[in-house]
C-alpha cells in the first residue's frame, strides 16, 4: 500500500515526458524536460535512500528556476535570484527536511512570479491573455500547494496528493497539445 503513491507518481512522469517533447526548441523545453525527468529520479531515488529524495526535489526546484533563464531580460537579476535560492537551498539541505520543503516552496513561488511576468508582459505587449500562461500559473500553485500539504502534515495529505497528481496529469495533456508559440487559446481584452 505504501508503494501505490510511488506508482501514481511514476506514471503521472511518464505524462510529462511528451510536454517536453511537444516544447522542444521553445523557451520552456528544459523547465519540462526537467518536470519529466525529476520524478523517475526521486522515486528511484527513495527507494534506495530513503532520505535522499526530498533533497532531490530540491534539486530539480532550483533547476527549474535554473532552467527559466530565457525568459528573464536582465542576466544580472537572474543571476542573483538564482544565487540567493541556490544558498538557501543548500543551507536547507542540510539542516532538516521541513526546512528542504520551505526551501522547494520558495523554489516554486518565484516560478509563479516569472510565469506572471510573462503573462503581465504579454498582456501589456499584445492586449491578450494566453491560456497557455494561466496553465503555467496553475500547475505550479499546485505544487506549492502540494509541498505545503506535506509541510503542515495535513491529515488529507495522501487524498490531496492523488487529487493534484490527477490534475497535474491533465496539465501535462494540455501542454502535450499546445506550446508556448501556438496563439491559441487567446482572449481578446480589447473584445471583453
Amino acid at each position: 500500500m505504501f508503494a501505490f503513491p510511488f506508482i501514481v507518481a511514476f506514471v503521472s512522469s511518464v505524462f510529462w515526458i511528451f510536454p517536453a517533447i511537444r516544447n522542444y526548441k521553445t523557451n520552456l523545453f528544459l523547465y519540462f524536460l526537467i518536470l519529466a525527468i525529476s520524478d523517475p529520479i526521486v522515486i528511484t531515488a527513495s527507494f534506495l535512500i530513503p532520505m535522499l529524495g526530498q533533497r532531490l526535489y530540491l534539486l530539480f526546484s532550483l533547476l527549474t528556476i535554473a532552467s527559466l533563464r530565457n525568459l528573464f531580460s536582465s542576466k544580472t537579476l537572474y543571476l542573483r535570484i538564482l544565487i540567493l535560492l541556490l544558498l538557501f537551498g543548500v543551507t536547507a539541505a542540510f539542516t532538516s527536511i521541513t526546512a528542504a520543503y520551505i526551501s522547494i516552496i520558495i523554489d516554486h513561488i518565484c516560478a509563479v512570479f516569472i510565469f506572471l511576468v510573462l503573462l503581465l508582459s504579454y498582456v501589456s505587449l499584445n492586449s491578450k491573455v494566453k491560456g497557455y500562461h494561466i496553465i503555467l500559473l496553475l500547475y505550479e500553485v499546485s505544487i506549492i500547494l502540494k509541498v505545503l500539504f506535506v509541510v503542515l502534515n495535513v491529515e488529507l495529505g495522501l487524498g490531496y496528493f492523488y487529487t493534484t497528481t490527477i490534475f497535474e496529469m491533465l496539465i501535462a495533456v494540455f501542454f502535450s497539445v499546445y506550446k508556448e508559440t501556438d496563439n491559441k487559446l487567446l482572449i481578446d481584452l480589447k473584445n471583453v
